[in-house]
């Protein structure tokens, strides 16, 4: 219909995330949703579901979206037989509206020298509500499974706690999750933003993985996607070997954007320092 995925999603009452995942098939669409789809393609779901649609293209215009979602009209106003032969029920035409009167402003009158007139201070102005306020959705270790298995990650994403950042732009594709295992820094929460076209992977950068099976991980990655259909990782954290991933058994990947430490690194001993301090003892010792 030649529509983008965001006026779609507009049509069908989803955020544009969700019709990502359905295109790329990495998530099902619940049954109101698919019905909501089937209307707004004005074909059945027997039809979106079993035949080949490619192959009779549809064409909405830019114009004709907001008048795809329909809102429901009022339901027709019976009247019993009994009082149809009333006055009441019979040539009604609604009394037309009068314009309202103009009222005639009064001039101003030159104000008296000294005279005191009250000032009202300005009403203060309602703040706009901001997106960010809806807050970034946040997962936590026990619920990384749960994630993965979700086809509806709106749904879910509803039923979580969330996060506000001043520094981090927000929007449905930002999530938070609990750090896995292999990432540098222990009990951290990483933030980091969904990536939707995996053409845009850049080597030897760090991902949040997601595979189908309910794991996760944090690796650097080199992408041989378009040559063997695999993705090459290798970790940071010592005693993690390189790994090779096939990508249909990747769920997702995540790009960080940051990290939240629940404790302070510890600090490390200049040794500088101590060797200066060595020094110092050892002319005290000896002057003795």
């Amino acid at each position: 219909m030649k529509l983008t995925q965001e006026k779609f999603a507009v049509m069908v009452g989803v955020k544009r995330a969700s019709i990502g995942s359905y295109e790329e098939d990495r998530a099902i669409p619940p049954a109101d949703i698919l019905a909501k789809i089937a209307s707004a393609c004005n074909v059945s779901v027997d039809e979106l579901l079993y035949h080949k649609l490619d192959r009779e293209p549809r064409y909405v215009s830019e114009d004709t979206v907001e008048k795809t979602i329909v809102q429901p009209k009022p339901a027709p106003v019976t009247v019993d037989p009994l009082f149809a032969s009333l006055p009441l029920f019979q040539n009604f035409e609604p009394e037309p509206i009068l314009p309202e009167p103009i009222v005639e402003v009064p001039k101003k009158v030159p104000m008296a020298e000294n005279e005191y007139i009250p000032t009202r201070t300005a009403e203060p102005k309602k703040k706009a509500v901001s997106y960010i306020s809806e807050g970034i959705p946040y997962v936590n270790g026990q619920q990384i499974r749960k994630f993965t298995r979700e086809t509806d990650l709106d749904s879910f994403s509803s039923t979580l706690p969330s996060l506000n950042f001043p520094f981090i732009p927000f929007d449905n594709t930002v999530w938070a999750f609990d750090a896995p295992e292999d990432f540098l820094v222990a009990k951290a929460v990483i933030v980091a933003s969904l990536i939707e076209e995996y053409q845009n992977l850049k080597d030897g950068q760090n991902y949040l993985i997601f595979f189908k099976n309910g794991e996760y991980a944090y690796r650097r990655i080199y992408n041989q996607i378009a040559l063997k259909g695999i993705i090459l990782t290798n970790s940071d954290k010592s005693g993690i070997n390189s790994e090779e991933f096939r990508i249909e058994n990747i769920l997702y990947l995540f790009e960080p954007l940051s990290y939240i430490a629940q404790s302070m690194p510890k600090p490390e001993a200049e040794v500088d320092a101590i060797r200066n301090k060595i020094n110092e003892l050892s002319n005290l010792i000896g002057k003795l």
